[in-house]
């Protein structure tokens, strides 16, 4: 239980039912967040890893987050990882970057100059 003293008056307040989460605080849940937002990207679109978090109910800045999670997920995993990018539309330099490849084009995503183009971001609303 902290006390505070009021600004106004020259009176102590305890503060013990509501406790505030540091900055930048994660949710309990955020790996699940991320997970089950990223299983709604359709086939055939792509996403960033900025989006994934905020569509997840976290912060734009929690893309690293998204980033940590795609890469931790086991090799059996059936979470669609291929379809998270950079907001660069490039892909990023990993040990699974060919198989992201290949994948993407599978599901029928063409390159541009290495570049995703535009279309594919912009998928149907779940």
């Amino acid at each position: 239980m902290k006390n505070y003293t009021s600004f106004f008056k020259n009176t102590t307040t305890e503060l013990s039912k509501f406790e505030l989460l540091p900055l930048g605080a994660l949710p309990s849940n955020a790996h699940e967040l991320v997970i089950a937002a990223v299983e709604k990207i359709p086939k055939g679109y792509v996403a960033t890893y900025a989006q994934m978090a905020y569509r997840a109910g976290l912060t734009r800045r929690r893309a690293r987050f998204v980033g940590s999670v795609m890469r931790n997920l086991p090799e059996n995993s059936k979470t669609p990882w291929h379809r998270v990018v950079p907001s660069s539309r490039t892909l990023a330099n990993h040990p699974g970057k060919e198989r992201q490849v290949i994948r993407l084009k599978k599901e029928g995503i063409v390159f541009e100059k290495n570049l995703i183009p535009y279309i594919f971001f912009k998928w149907p609303e779940y």
